[in-house]
Parts: structure tokens; sequence; C-alpha cells
């Protein structure tokens, strides 16, 4: 069986909605939606969010039941509006 590796990406300074990532939408953070989706899926083996963010990191370890969901952060140099996705991933 093949091993799929979901990579979510949520890094902070949005301009249009600030925070988005970990605002509330029925009583939970914006990237929990995401986070639950690529968990509870059986074909992904790996789930792995990239973040630039210490706020978006201790929600996303707050919702799994594996740490090493978000084990790092990501350099502010690939958390610009344009950086490319490529070199984030």
């Amino acid at each position: 069986m093949s091993k799929i590796l979901a990579v979510i990406l949520a890094r902070s300074g949005s301009k249009g909605v600030p925070n988005k990532n970990i605002r509330l939408l029925n009583l939970r953070p914006l990237v929990y939606y995401t986070l639950d989706i690529a968990l509870g899926n059986d074909l992904i083996h790996t789930v792995c969010v990239s973040t630039n963010d210490t706020k978006i990191q201790d929600v996303v370890n707050k919702y799994s039941t594996n740490l090493k969901v978000a084990p790092f952060l990501r350099p502010e140099n690939l958390s610009t509006d344009v950086s490319p996705t490529l070199p984030v991933i």
C-alpha cells in the first residue's frame, strides 16, 4: 500500500482576515477542519502542518494525537505573501 503524505500550509500574516487559521468557526479554529479531514482519511499515512506561528502550531498539536504533525516552524523567508509552495513543502 502506498504511503501518502498530506501537507497543510497554515501560515500567519493574512492581510484579509488576521489570524484566520486560529479564528473560531463553529467553536473550532479554522485549521482544525483541514486537519480533521486529513487525520481521518485512511489513505493518508502522515500529516504535516507547515506553519511559521507558534500559536497555530499549538492549536494543531492540541487537536492532534500525534505531536509530530507540526514538529517545526517554517522560516520567515518562506512565509511571505509571495512564497512559492514547492520550497515550503
